[in-house]
């Protein structure tokens, strides 16, 4: 007795086609892998600098809309570590720190991935402690210190997982003018002065006077 027979033009794949094929898919995912990695950290890389751009501003407009000053500092206070997020309140009674009188504005959850670091570079602390970073904005929206100067301040956001000699490339600068006014860039090298880790102008908790109360 006969066995039909398929065509050859509709027969499926031999085991070593097969095997084959499956070879060749392994190979481009493990060369696939790194790159997707790779591509996923800078993303959020990108994502961070913007989150944390975007609550500046947002800081920023709360106390223009409020008429007071509105302050942004890391969610564990005096850590310093902005990594772990942030809140922004409204100082109701204008004594530049953070107390049961004041109203909070937003949080910004965290903690970031571990191989992103958020770090500033010069600004001004609350009013009760010398460690404590703060974003501090007037009712004008121009960034002040805890003594009603004017005062700029950059934040750096990086990727530490890189080596030294390519962490520059994986680095953005968040540079808040004394004005209010933000702008990023990324440092083309360590004497790069348009987009450098701190600013000449602005600073610490010191500092002269910049009219008093909220203007």
């Amino acid at each position: 007795m006969k066995h039909a027979t398929l065509p050859a033009k509709i027969r499926g794949f031999t085991l070593i086609e097969l095997m084959t094929v499956i070879a060749v898919l392994a190979v481009l995912l493990v060369a696939a892998v790194p790159s997707l990695a790779e591509f996923h950290r800078n993303s959020v890389l990108a994502n961070t600098t913007n989150t944390l751009v975007s609550s500046i501003y947002r800081a920023r407009s709360e106390a223009m809309k409020a008429g007071k000053f509105a302050i942004m500092i890391p969610e564990n206070g005096a850590a310093d570590d902005w990594k772990q997020g942030w809140l922004v309140f409204i100082d109701n009674n204008l004594d530049r720190k953070f107390d049961d009188g004041d109203d909070v504005v937003f949080r910004q959850s965290g903690p970031f991935p571990e191989y992103i670091t958020i770090s500033r570079g010069n600004g001004p602390t609350l009013a009760d402690t010398n460690s404590t970073e703060a974003v501090i904005f007037n009712a004008s929206g121009f960034s002040r210190t805890i003594n009603n100067a004017f005062g700029a301040m950059t934040f750096s956001v990086l990727r530490n997982d890189k080596p030294d000699n390519l962490k520059l490339e994986f680095t953005r600068r968040i540079k808040l003018a004394e004005t209010g006014r933000l702008r990023t860039c990324r440092p083309k090298s360590a004497s790069d002065g348009s987009c450098a880790e701190t600013d000449s102008a602005g600073g610490g908790g010191g500092g002269g006077g910049g009219g008093g109360g909220n203007g």
